[in-house]
């Protein structure tokens, strides 16, 4: 059980629905310590350092909560205590050799990636969800003796990031990426990942899961860039990435093109004037365009066969 379940179970009830959870809970927790401590707490530590762990939790779950989930208490608890007990319940660092020494049996290894977060802000309830689920695989390996190996990471994100540094620039500052200088944009890159790093890092410390944070990565390192570059070249000679000639998600704000799931769809029902990325004023969207086509080898004076088009998107012309 972990912070996620003590929230489920105690969060927005009564005094006596927290005091009856609290001793199912402490029979969970001493059970689940009991059968971690035959498969994996003995294999590191004394059976001491077992018996004051379980004690440790014995005085957490049978404080009072005061009727109401203690929400700051009860995940500061859980995450200090997985990170202090992480041999005893075989939690981390695991070195993925499967030896008869360290009591595997020559069982093979259970290994997972978390798929990295994006660092364009913090993590949302979906994050959450995926730790839960990912948690609770990892430990089943876990007590069944396989030595398990689940690793966190970081993705840069691209053009995504870049927008949003931007915007966190033309706010904080006043300026635009073209008002600066290469490097001292890349160095508002990195202090924008740090911050994030250290804020994502803490929100799943905080979900006191068994992440093995001294094999974290990020996707624009000097180490994976060059496994970046190969998968992009492999994926280019099967065909799978490919150039070709269409209609694109042009910014000019960027400049670049954008993905479809990096566009912001907007809806009207007529003219309207809307603020864009790039421009002091705003830009009127809505009206219905009109203009001809010629047709090739016709009269150009004018009296010529023509198509005529009418759109809303401008844009769309030369891609006609």
């Amino acid at each position: 059980m972990n912070m996620l379940e003590m929230r489920l179970i105690s969060g927005g009830r009564s005094h006596d629905y927290h005091r009856r959870c609290g001793r199912w809970a402490r029979v969970c927790h001493v059970t689940l310590a009991n059968r971690l401590g035959q498969h994996q707490c003995r294999r590191h530590l004394s059976s001491g350092r077992e018996s004051e762990a379980t004690a440790e939790l014995n005085r957490y779950l049978s404080a009072d909560f005061g009727g109401k989930y203690p929400l700051k208490s009860c995940e500061q608890f859980w995450s200090d205590f997985w990170r202090r007990n992480d041999r005893v319940f075989g939690q981390h660092r695991d070195t993925g050799a499967a030896t008869a020494a360290d009591g595997h049996s020559g069982r093979p290894p259970f290994t997972l990636l978390l798929p990295p977060p994006n660092i364009t802000g913090n993590l949302h309830l979906g994050h959450a969800m995926t730790l839960a689920i990912e948690d609770t695989i990892c430990r089943y390996h876990r007590m069944r003796g396989h030595p398990c190996r689940w690793t966190p990471g970081l993705d840069h994100a691209g053009i995504a990031t870049q927008m949003v540094v931007e915007k966190y620039i033309n706010k904080s500052c006043g300026k635009t990426r073209h008002e600066m200088s290469a490097e001292e944009f890349l160095a508002h890159i990195r202090q924008w990942k740090a911050e994030r790093e250290r804020d994502i890092n803490e929100q799943i410390q905080r979900l006191g899961v068994s992440l093995d944070f001294e094999r974290q990565y990020y996707t624009l390192s000097e180490e994976m860039s060059p496994a970046v570059t190969e998968a992009f070249i492999r994926l280019f000679n099967s065909g799978h990435i490919y150039r070709h000639s269409m209609a694109v998600n042009w910014s000019f704000y960027l400049p670049s093109t954008l993905s479809d799931i990096e566009v912001e769809h907007k809806r009207i029902t007529g003219p309207t004037r809307l603020s864009v990325p790039g421009f002091d004023g705003q830009v009127l969207v809505g009206v219905m365009h009109r203009f001809n086509y010629p047709i090739a080898d016709t009269d150009g004076s004018g009296g010529g066969e023509v198509i005529p088009i009418a759109t809303t998107r401008l844009e769309t012309i030369l891609g006609d």
